[in-house]
């Protein structure tokens, strides 16, 4: 992601599998503490989440420790919804968010 008036790199969006089977698709995203609060996140991740289900993925998955407050507040404006808690990934107790295609529509929150 780059910043709006500076062009300077405040983060990034990524969609890979998941260990350790890699059934998943799971999504991550980075932002610079100074970036936060501006929005980046959300509107790469909103492009990042149209663009991979015109891929033919069907769902993703985002991951966070239960205390990371700024993760779990993300996914949630990304439309993810909470799943459920597990320690499948990385060996830790994690909260598990998902989105859907239809899980976006008509909510309005479809579009980046």
């Amino acid at each position: 992601m780059q910043g709006r008036d500076d062009g300077a790199v405040v983060g990034g969006l990524g969609i890979r599998l998941s260990p350790p089977y890699e059934d998943d698709l799971e999504m991550s995203w980075q932002v610079a503490p100074e970036a936060w609060g501006q929005g980046y996140a959300t509107e790469g991740g909103r492009a990042l989440i149209a663009w991979a289900f015109t891929q033919d993925a069907e769902e993703l998955f985002a991951v966070a420790r239960p205390t990371n407050v700024h993760a779990i507040a993300m996914a949630k404006r990304l439309g993810m919804e909470w799943v459920g808690e597990t320690t499948k990934y990385y060996g830790l107790s994690l909260q598990v968010y998902r989105v859907r295609p239809g899980d976006l529509t008509g909510t309005g929150r479809d579009s980046p």
